[in-house]
């Protein structure tokens, strides 16, 4: 009984002292019910429709349309209207519609159903959060930590709030937790991630985003370009695996494969970065600038046919940039036909701008000593 009782004022505390009179505990009835008005539950529809209507509610709420949400959560309680989850999700959507009132009744007759469910204890905190009541915000959460230790939903939410007040260590202290429980916890491994950028630890933090990213996560953009400070040559290896990792669950990420590429290439590891400069699919014909770059990655990785096609495929009706003819030039040179470079660079003698001239020449003296040397050859043979 006085844990029951015990219940009861924390419910009546948390969530009915803030509501004002409208909010009324039927301490009488049985269920422990609270009168809740505005339902517009007439039709029970059973379980499996209201499960419907919630899925529908859900998809509606991700895509910012809530009063679609709304309709449809309505007609789920409708169907089971004693699921404090149900209730609790509602409660969620009118509090992103600002119908607090609502939303405190809602939540105070799911404690009533499940006192010992942290869920809506942590709803609570959501909607006081956004009544600008940050203290009535940690102590539902707290509440909510407390009546079910096991769950990871309200340490999750304290985290983040400790995390927007700057309170790094807290936070950290708080997302071990939840790890130490469940080591897979993406929300709890995106948060170690951002306390340990803030504390400037930029290995664990590394750490941190690829178990995040091995497991399936997919918000951690912001968090990647600042992990990649104060990388040390001693840690690169660890940095390729884990964007190796990360463009093999993100194949479109073209910023990270673009990054490894230049690690790989830089460590020698030039078959590794071909594979890369393949998977970034064909610049089409027209675009010399992202040709030469592919080209230049795959010349410096050792497969000069490869950047050959490469250059060719990008030049159009219009012709060879100048910059795109030096570059063929030099893959030519790769592929021991300097003959056919000197060819391709006799057109641009003049007319360059100084930094492409300077580059030409340098390529034209390479590709002269190489006939040179090859002809010479050809006289001892």
């Amino acid at each position: 009984m006085r844990t029951i009782a015990t219940t009861l004022a924390a419910v009546l505390s948390l969530c009915l002292g803030a509501c004002g009179g409208a909010d009324v505990l039927d301490t009488t009835a049985a269920t422990l019910e609270l009168r809740v008005s505005g339902d517009g539950a007439q039709t029970r529809w059973g379980a499996y429709g209201a499960y419907e209507h919630f899925v529908r509610a859900d998809v509606l709420a991700n895509r910012d349309d809530l009063e679609g949400a709304a309709s449809e959560m309505r007609e789920a309680l409708a169907g089971d209207p004693d699921d404090f989850l149900l209730r609790t999700e509602y409660a969620r959507i009118l509090t992103r519609l600002g119908r607090y009132r609502a939303a405190r009744r809602h939540l105070a007759r799911a404690v009533l159903m499940e006192p010992t469910a942290q869920t809506a204890w942590v709803a609570l905190a959501e909607l006081r959060e956004a009544q600008g009541d940050a203290a009535g915000a940690v102590e539902a959460a707290r509440h909510g930590m407390r009546v079910e230790p096991a769950e990871p939903e309200a340490a999750r939410w304290m985290a983040d709030h400790l995390m927007e007040e700057k309170r790094w260590e807290e936070a950290a202290d708080l997302c071990r937790g939840i790890l130490s429980v469940d080591p897979r916890d993406l929300e709890a491994l995106r948060c170690a991630a951002r306390s340990s950028l803030a504390r400037e630890e930029y290995r664990a933090a590394r750490g941190y985003l690829a178990r995040y990213c091995r497991g399936g996560g997919t918000r951690a953009e912001g968090l990647i370009s600042r992990a990649r400070e104060d990388l040390g040559t001693d840690e690169e290896e660890e940095w390729i695996l884990f964007l190796e990792q990360l463009v093999e669950i993100d194949p479109e990420n073209r910023e990270a494969r673009e990054e490894l590429i230049e690690l790989l290439l830089g460590r020698g590891m030039g078959s590794r970065a071909v594979a890369h400069v393949r998977s970034l699919g064909d610049s089409g014909c027209g675009d010399q600038l992202e040709s030469r770059r592919r080209a230049s990655w795959l010349l410096e990785a050792g497969a000069p046919y490869e950047a050959r096609a490469a250059v060719l495929e990008s030049i159009g009706a219009g012709g060879a940039e100048p910059e795109t003819s030096i570059l063929l030039a030099r893959t030519e040179i790769e592929l021991d036909r300097p003959e056919v470079a000197l060819v391709i660079l006799e057109p641009l003698a003049t007319g360059l701008p100084p930094d492409l001239a300077a580059k030409a020449r340098t390529v034209l003296s390479l590709a002269s000593r190489a006939a040179g040397e090859e002809q010479q050859g050809e006289t001892i043979r």
